[in-house]
């Protein structure tokens, strides 16, 4: 309902049954919206041996992730650092009785409610402290660009609207050529001077006629020489049924759609992340759902 100071002027209501029709779904599918269905929020991947910091790789990094072009939008760094577990060989109640027990002769003696025996350790870290080294790490995640859907394209061969189009840039750009070569005449006629007043607009008309002559000659020339080209791409097309002229062999050329993907090839020469590892010097494991197999450049050095 629609009201203009208080006073209704009408009724508007809008119905529809959410649907869209296949020519908005071919814009939909071929705009930059239309490959956020393709988007796959689950492209990861993880490096163990190497640290975010040691390893360059930064937001915005391309690598071929088997096969697939995959830019970094995600990193965490899930490095542990080392610590120290304190060594100990018991309390001094405990190495009380431990001696007292050996002194003794005993094989096994009793503290806190549990048994022990009286052996001496052979381990010659016993009792010192253990170094717990940390591991270097990270996880990233990465997006590959969709290639979007490409429409069915429907064609009437009849259409000759390219041609028209050609022959009219042809004439537009011949005559404004001719245009400017009749502008710098008129210029140049100026600087022409006779014995009097007569002979001078005598001179002048003449070379300005001349001039128009040699252009309008040129014009013609051209055009000719362009429309030439220009026909005989028609009658090429018109072999394979396209753009020919309105008659009884006339038909609609129909271009199937392509399906695109939801994400985009790599090229060959694209390094992957191992090769660029591989490349400063650093080593690292990659684990990646794409990859078809584990590649340890660490192995190489």
């Amino acid at each position: 309902m629609i009201k203009l100071n208080g006073d209704t002027i009408g009724d508007k209501e809008i119905n529809t049954n959410g649907n869209f029709s296949e020519r908005d779904t071919n814009i939909i599918s071929g705009s930059t919206q239309g490959q956020l269905s393709g988007f796959d929020p689950n492209n990861s991947f993880s490096v163990s041996g190497l640290s975010l910091g040691d390893s360059g790789v930064s937001i915005g990094d391309q690598f071929n992730f088997d096969n697939t072009l995959g830019s970094v939008i995600e990193l965490n760094d899930t490095s542990t650092p080392s610590y120290t577990i304190p060594g100990s060989s018991g309390s001094d109640e405990f190495k009380s009785a431990f001696g007292n027990a050996r002194k003794s002769g005993l094989k096994e003696f009793e503290f806190g409610g549990k048994k022990y025996n009286t052996n001496l350790s052979t381990d010659p870290n016993f009792g010192k402290d253990k170094v717990v080294e940390g591991q270097k790490s990270f996880t990233g995640r990465y997006t590959s660009p969709g290639t979007p859907d490409t429409p069915e394209v429907r064609v009437d061969a009849f259409s000759n609207l390219g041609r028209r189009q050609q022959i009219r840039g042809i004439k537009t750009g011949t005559a404004m050529e001719k245009r400017n070569t009749m502008k710098a005449a008129r210029n140049e006629a100026k600087s022409i001077k006779g014995k009097n007043i007569f002979e001078t607009l005598k001179l002048r008309k003449e070379f300005k006629k001349n001039a128009r002559t040699g252009a309008k000659t040129k014009m013609t020339d051209d055009r000719a020489s362009q429309f030439k080209v220009v026909n005989e791409q028609r009658r090429l097309q018109n072999e394979q049924g396209v753009n020919h002229r309105l008659g009884k062999k006339d038909r609609v050329v129909t271009q199937k759609g392509v399906k695109g993907s939801s994400s985009t090839p790599a090229s060959k020469d694209k390094e992957t992340m191992e090769q660029y590892f591989k490349r400063r010097g650093v080593g690292g494991i990659v684990k990646s759902p794409r990859q078809s197999k584990q590649k340890n450049t660490n192995s190489t050095f």
